[in-house]
């Protein structure tokens, strides 16, 4: 960590910043390396091989890769309900914002009661519930310490996934056409805006390499995708995570960049480690999430994104003793 990192680190531990707990970290990891294993395996992977020849090894692979990606699914599915509740749970009991935690065990109960009850007007209720969390989610944002970056971030990912909902919300109102596309574009220059903020939030840690080459990593294999198969890779976009690519590609990758390297350097340090998941679970949800599990795990990424920079246990005892001591004195 470069010296200005150090100090955003030593500020976060003077002003407030919150001590993740072990638990829910490991649960929100859990959850971000399954999800990741679903988006790849069960929303591209399959999706792509329905459009390719499937024979003798090559069918073996894909019937591994779909089987595997069926069970992420489902293991994602039982994690982000695990996270929720977690998270849910801590964000009340520390009166950090007891609201979005109300609104996490909410979605919760109707993603576990709308399919076998076969609630009808469920994706509305997700909605509202989803758009209710989000700025319960900016409330407690604004009320908490962060550099500017970090706050334009969670704003901007908070306003794309909004407007992502807008086939609900919108439909909902009757409301079709001009306003539809419309919102829908808005929704990937929020994005493109957000992964810029989010690459400015990370300003004060030094490059690492290995942050600099899954970035790099990443744009390369979708930019040599683009360039074979540029309609494939935007419809496949659009089926993975509600992206369309109407804006020049080239901000796409940047963006793709962007959100890899900002996760990469956050996950190497203890205090921001849960800003890296919650990187990684947005990318997950997408900004139209498909189902109703997908709306609980971009709500997780942005709580947790909002959360910023925060102490670690030995600096939360040290910070306690010294409060102890002056108050003796």
């Amino acid at each position: 960590m470069s010296q200005l990192g150090r100090r955003h680190a030593a500020e976060a531990s003077h002003s407030g910043g919150l001590v993740i707990p072990q638990y829910l970290t490991l649960f929100t990891v859990a959850l971000a390396v399954a999800g990741l294993g679903e988006l790849v395996l069960q929303r591209v992977v399959y999706r792509v091989g329905i459009h390719l020849p499937r024979s003798g090894l090559f069918l073996n692979v894909y019937e591994f890769a779909t089987a595997a990606g069926d069970f992420a699914f489902r293991l994602t599915a039982v994690l982000v309900g695990v996270s929720a509740v977690a998270l849910a749970l801590w964000l009340a009991r520390g009166r950090v914002n007891p609201l979005v935690g109300a609104v996490l065990l909410a979605l919760v109960a109707v993603n576990l009661f709308a399919w076998p009850l076969r609630l009808e007007p469920a994706s509305l209720v997700v909605a509202v519930l989803f758009a209710v969390g989000l700025a319960a989610v900016l409330a407690g944002a604004a009320r908490r310490p962060a550099p500017l970056a970090l706050h334009a971030a969670v704003v901007g990912a908070a306003l794309t996934l909004l407007l992502g909902q807008y086939r609900v919300l919108l439909g909902g109102l009757g409301v079709t056409g001009e306003s539809v596309a419309t919102a829908q574009l808005l929704s990937e220059v929020g994005l493109l805006l957000t992964a810029a903020a989010l690459v400015l939030a990370t300003r004060g840690f030094a490059p690492s390499r290995h942050a600099v080459a899954a970035a790099a990593g990443v744009t390369i294999l979708l930019a040599g995708a683009y360039v074979r198969e540029p309609a494939t890779v935007a419809i496949v976009s659009l089926w993975a995570v509600g992206v369309t690519m109407s804006l020049p590609a080239v901000l796409y990758l940047f963006a793709l960049a962007g959100v890899t390297y900002a996760a990469a350097t956050w996950l190497r340090h203890e205090q921001t480690r849960h800003l890296g998941v919650a990187v990684l679970l947005l990318l997950v949800a997408g900004v139209q999430p498909e189902v109703l599990h997908h709306d609980l795990t971009a709500l997780l990424g942005l709580t947790l994104l909002s959360l910023g920079a925060a102490q670690t246990i030995a600096e939360s005892r040290v910070g306690g003793r010294l409060a102890l001591a002056q108050g003796a004195s």
